[in-house]
């Protein structure tokens, strides 16, 4: 059941009040009208009693209109209002005090039926809607509703757009009543009449933005300042067309994006009038640059000598300029190809730039392509039986047959393992790490081979204050294993251990027993096992 069926109404109805510019302005003769009740009527007597210059309809017969009167277009109060239409014209704005009896119960159904009706005699009237005035104590009056009830009513209708907030009037403690203790006496008419005076003949104070954010800026943090020329007023502010709340100046917003903004700001004096909206509008610019991210490339290392790639940016629209090992930036979309790629080590990079112009960061993506060395596998041979790969290169089985056969490591290791494979199969293994790895087919013991992955010590010569690199793998040792590099140093018969259990790719060596010439040679082995590839040919150093 809504609030205004179980309120047991007052005596009194709705008041409207019309005013050209807003609940303020300076006074222009009778452009201000009204409907209510009889309270509204000696509230009218009394604003009148105050002043000659008065912009406000003369009291007319309101008695006993209460609210259900008014919703009603054809009681005869609409006759009164017409009346004084003739007599005035027609208001520019209309306040309605509402008026709820006791024993006549309403609501604001009532209430838009009544402004319904009004827009029909008045159509182009804007109307403030005010709930009938307040007493002290609230329930000394016995012949009106609850209200704070009717109050709740009337900013309900308010927030329904059906008006704007007009002023509250009261409260009317004993010294200002009759003796029914629900109609003011001569002294509470000129109590309400004083405050229908300052809520619509003073002027609304004037709202000024002393400062605020440049346009454009890229800051994401704004701050306002404000005053007005009144004290004691109370301001609203909106941020973008939000819902006004109340603030204090300054006020500050952060986190803004970078777009356009509005804010606003009005002010509200203690008569309730409620002045011009100012208004400060900037843009926030995009200073932002995109982060870019490729999605997906090619595995490292990998035979393949095309690679694709896909990426993307957070941000959209937004362009990308791509970059291949280094080479000048070049419009790109996602995927991209590049083909006929070199062995060897690659990168490739790729920036976004945003419909700003802001340029984010490159995303990189590193991999390399073996070297390939080919074996050929037939009945009953592996050719070259012994062929020399590189650090990080791979090695390719063909399988001729006619017999299936396969290529597995002998080593101990379990490096690799073809499995049964029949003519017209391949197969592919990389290898990281100096060193000599068996292996043969697994159906057929007699063939057996070897791939043999070199250690490079450079330069080739020197002095023994020439700082020389020894590189025995081309990346660190994968999980689990270990590489193993013995030196044989000049006048020395015998090989030793100079950088055992590494799991680096190399590292520097300073000749560290005079001149003559110095070798190097490296291995891959398990740790767990213990098993190992052969030790790889050697190379050397020249120290002069």
């Amino acid at each position: 059941m809504k609030l205004g069926r179980i309120l047991s109404a007052t005596i009194f109805v709705l008041a409207l009040v019309a005013l050209p510019t807003g609940v303020g302005g300076a006074a222009t003769g009778y452009d201000l009208g009204y409907i209510g009740c009889s309270n509204t009527k000696l509230a009218v007597s009394g604003y009148h009693a105050l002043s000659a210059d008065d912009r406000l309809w003369p009291a007319y017969a309101t008695t006993g209109m209460s609210i259900e009167r008014w919703a009603d277009p054809l009681n005869p109060v609409w006759e009164r209002y017409d009346a004084q239409v003739a007599t005035h014209g027609q208001p520019a704005e209309v306040w309605v005090q509402v008026c709820i009896n006791s024993d006549r119960p309403a609501g604001i159904e009532e209430i838009r039926a009544a402004v319904t009706n009004l827009s029909s005699h008045s159509p182009t009237a804007t109307v403030h809607l005010s709930p009938i005035n307040t007493f002290d104590p609230p329930d000394i009056c016995p012949l009106t509703a609850d209200v704070a009830s009717v109050a709740a009513l009337v900013d309900q209708a308010v927030a329904e757009g059906w008006g704007q907030r007009g002023p509250d009037l009261g409260p009317l403690g004993v010294d200002y009543l009759q003796d029914d203790h629900c109609h003011p006496n001569q002294s509470g008419r000129g109590f309400l009449g004083a405050q229908v005076k300052a809520a619509f003949d003073e002027p609304p104070p004037i709202t000024t933005i002393t400062d605020g954010p440049s346009d454009p800026t890229a800051e994401t943090t704004a701050t306002f300042a404000f005053s007005a020329d009144e004290e004691a007023v109370t301001f609203s502010c909106s941020l973008d067309g939000g819902a006004a709340e109340a603030c204090s100046s300054p006020v500050t917003y952060a986190g803004l994006a970078e777009t356009g903004h509005a804010f606003s700001v009005s002010a509200t004096d203690t008569a309730g009038n409620t002045g011009n909206t100012a208004t400060w509008t900037w843009t926030i610019i995009d200073v932002t640059p995109p982060t870019t991210t490729i999605t997906s490339g090619p595995s490292d290392p990998t035979t393949e000598t095309s690679s694709t790639f896909t990426f993307s940016a957070d941000e959209d629209p937004a362009s990308f300029s791509c970059s291949l090992d280094g080479s000048a930036l070049e419009a790109c979309s996602s995927p991209v190809t590049y083909t006929g790629l070199s062995p060897g080590p690659h990168a490739f990079s790729v920036a976004a730039t945003d419909g700003s112009g802001n340029v984010g960061n490159a995303a990189t993506w590193s991999w390399t392509i073996s070297d390939v060395v080919s074996v050929s596998v037939q009945d009953f041979s592996f050719s070259p039986k012994s062929p020399i790969g590189s650090r990080g290169g791979a090695v390719q089985w063909t399988f001729n047959g006619p017999s299936e056969h396969t290529a597995t490591d002998r080593s101990g290791m379990a490096l690799f393992d073809s499995g049964p494979t029949g003519p017209g199969g391949s197969y592919t293994v990389s290898f990281v790490g100096a060193g000599k790895y068996i292996y043969g087919c697994t159906f057929h013991p007699e063939m057996a081979g070897s791939i043999r992955v070199p250690i490079d010590a450079s330069p080739p010569t020197g002095s023994i204050s020439t700082s020389f690199f020894v590189t025995w793998a081309a990346e660190d040792a994968p999980a689990g294993f270990v590489y193993d590099v013995q030196i044989r140093r000049p006048g020395a018969s015998r090989w030793v251990s100079w950088m055992n259990g590494a799991t680096t790719p190399g590292t520097s060596f300073v000749p560290d027993a005079g001149t003559g010439s110095y070798g190097f040679r490296g291995r891959l082995r398990s740790v767990t096992s213990g098993a190992a590839s052969k030790y790889s040919t050697a190379d050397y150093i020249s120290v002069t």
